[in-house]
């Protein structure tokens, strides 16, 4: 039977780069399947079938009247299309996404919570009452009856589980996105090769950018000989972008 799915995320790129295996193994099944975000649709992407839909959602804003704009759009789309599922992606997404599928009445969410944010990783006075003030945002947004919570490592579940008293029967715990293995094989070290010590993220502070340059700076101190790879680039619409080291 075909169904109609929505993927929401903050940056298309995103959905290239870590749904797009699911989208099309979707597409293949022969639902229909929404792409929402911000910009532009991504090259390609409405070629392989896709439907792209853009909405106002900035990574950075904090406008509370532009904020309540970009759940309004998502609510008003989800009346429109009317999806049987909507997979949200990222903060943004899984808190307004899930504001606006309740609201709209959407049968099944799924909430991808791949990190918890600055909102959570800081304990200063601004964003303890942070927390306190969004606090009825995230138990609505958490709050759907027929919905599934991802998350990718055991704290972000036990942090944000006990926060909101959610029912033990909503989360499901995955050790990350994952590649296919056919486009990244496993190759043999090459013999007598130099180490090579390397971190692949984007280039944020709370990804252990930092960490790792010093860590790297004291293997270098203790004479161990390797080559030191940090392979990513910065991330403009995050605050939390390493552009000095």
């Amino acid at each position: 039977m075909k169904k109609t799915f929505a993927f929401v995320i903050n940056n298309p790129a995103y959905f290239i780069s870590h749904r797009l295996a699911i989208g099309l193994s979707l597409l293949e099944q022969g639902h229909e399947v929404y792409v929402i975000g911000p910009g532009c649709c991504p090259q390609g992407l409405q070629e392989q079938g896709f439907i792209f839909q853009s909405v106002s959602m900035s990574r950075k804003g904090k406008n509370p009247f532009s904020e309540l704009n970009t759940i309004f759009e998502l609510y008003k789309l989800f009346k429109r299309i009317k999806p049987d599922v909507v997979h949200l992606v990222t903060i943004k997404p899984y808190l307004y996404g899930g504001i606006a599928a309740r609201l709209a009445g959407v049968p099944a969410v799924v909430s991808a919570v791949a990190g918890l944010g600055t909102l959570f990783n800081e304990n200063t006075f601004k964003y303890r009452f942070l927390r306190a003030a969004l606090y009825p945002l995230y138990r609505f947004a958490f709050g759907h009856k027929n919905q599934k919570l991802i998350f990718q490592n055991d704290d972000d579940r036990t942090l944000l589980l006990d926060w909101l008293k959610i029912s033990n029967e909503k989360p499901v715990l995955i050790r990350g996105s994952g590649v296919s293995l056919q486009d990244y094989p496993v190759v043999p070290e090459q013999a007598n090769h130099e180490p090579i010590v390397a971190l692949a993220s984007r280039l944020l502070k709370d990804k252990g950018v930092a960490e790792f340059v010093e860590a790297c700076n004291i293997l270098q101190q203790r004479g161990v000989k390797a080559r030191y790879w940090l392979i990513g680039s910065p991330d403009a619409g995050n605050s939390n972008t390493a552009l000095r080291i």
